[in-house]
């Protein structure tokens, strides 16, 4: 059964569910390069169809997201504060797993208070938790309603696509820049960031969802807390937003204050506390209040963003790096090479990375 789920409020997005499982998540904002775009996003179902060998007739049905949480439903802060307090005072007998969705989850920090409840066992936050997670929604909510079969648990949210090697070369050579393409990839921007350099890395599916977690981002040392003042200069973002760390999940219980590595912890979708180590070998990217919204990277979900920490940990001694989306401030985040290099220029970053291929200026 093929199912396209279709949002077109705020970041609209498109969904291609096949049997179940999600084959293709994308928003137009980052086709557009408009962000938070919103109405009916005929670029991406045109892209999702063509790269899936599909028609319009060969989709069993088109859904869409209804308009109820424009009028009524909308969470806030006093809504949530209610329903956290209902929870605290409940009389559960033994703990429950709970899961999230809707943009005031992006709030990270009110995730980790949810979390910290007592009744609370575990939770999961959608990664794409505002309106352009609709798309996956309606579409998973016809499947089941169609087949009574419960979808497919997501395991990564590298829902989008890719470049060639063929189309990246003929971008690099029509924008006159210096390349070369590397054998040991990961090795190499190891080094560059043991040198405190600032990479920027566009390889393989792109990411579904507001966080960037490897794909199409920005990397660098969080040895020195002065990088976020660099970093955020480069890019045209403001002072207050802070960066995320990424570490291996061998380490994490080493850095971090967690009894589980939740699937919440590798989307950056809820902060935790601090162990004495990432204050101390991290500290550019912990919060003022000792905490850090991290995503913990394991070889089965992105085994080349494993490789390069694993390689940076060689050298080093640290398993963290600073992790930040690729784009310029209020910009989609870079979806084709073209904008990875326009991006990478105007940021004047040290090196851009895509594919195998070292791009310098």
């Amino acid at each position: 059964m093929k199912i396209i789920g279709i949002n077109y409020l705020s970041e609209a997005s498109v969904c291609l569910l096949v049997n179940g499982s999600i084959i293709n998540a994308i928003s137009e904002e980052r086709i557009n390069r408009t962000k938070n775009w919103h109405g009916l996003p005929r670029k991406t179902i045109d892209l999702i169809l063509k790269k899936n060998n599909l028609k319009a007739k060969n989709i069993d049905y088109f859904v869409t997201c209804g308009l109820s949480s424009i009028t009524k439903d909308m969470p806030n802060k006093y809504a949530i504060s209610k329903k956290i307090a209902k929870i605290e005072n409940s009389k559960l007998k033994k703990k429950i797993n709970l899961a999230l969705a809707g943009g005031v989850f992006a709030n990270v920090k009110l995730n980790q208070k949810i979390k910290d409840l007592k009744n609370i066992k575990d939770i999961f936050v959608f990664p794409n938790m505002g309106d352009g997670g609709l798309a996956v929604g309606c579409a998973q909510l016809c499947y089941y309603n169609k087949t009574k079969k419960i979808p497919k648990k997501i395991n990564n949210v590298y829902f989008g696509y890719g470049f060639s090697d063929k189309e990246t070369i003929n971008t690099i050579k029509k924008n006159k820049l210096n390349f070369y393409k590397s054998k040991f990839i990961e090795k190499e921007i190891a080094k560059f960031l043991v040198e405190d350099k600032v990479v920027a890395h566009f390889n393989s599916s792109m990411e579904f969802g507001p966080r960037a977690l490897g794909n199409r981002s920005i990397l660098c040392s969080a040895r020195d807390p002065a990088i976020n003042k660099t970093l955020n200069k480069k890019l045209g973002r403001t002072e207050f937003m802070p960066f995320a760390p990424i570490i291996l999940d061998k380490f994490s219980k080493d850095y971090l204050n967690i009894n589980n590595v939740l699937d919440s912890y590798k989307y950056m979708t809820i902060t935790c506390n601090c162990k004495p180590l990432m204050i101390s070998k991290a500290p550019a990217s912990v919060h003022v209040d000792k905490t850090v919204r991290p995503q913990i990277v394991s070889q089965k979900e992105n085994r080349r963003l494993y490789k390069i920490l694993s390689e940076y940990y060689k050298l080093i001694g640290v398993p963290v790096l600073i992790n930040t989306s690729f784009n310029m401030h209020e910009e989609p985040i870079v979806f084709t090479p073209e904008d990875a290099i326009r991006a990478f220029l105007d940021g004047n970053l040290d090196y851009l990375i895509i594919n195998n291929f070292v791009i310098q200026k």
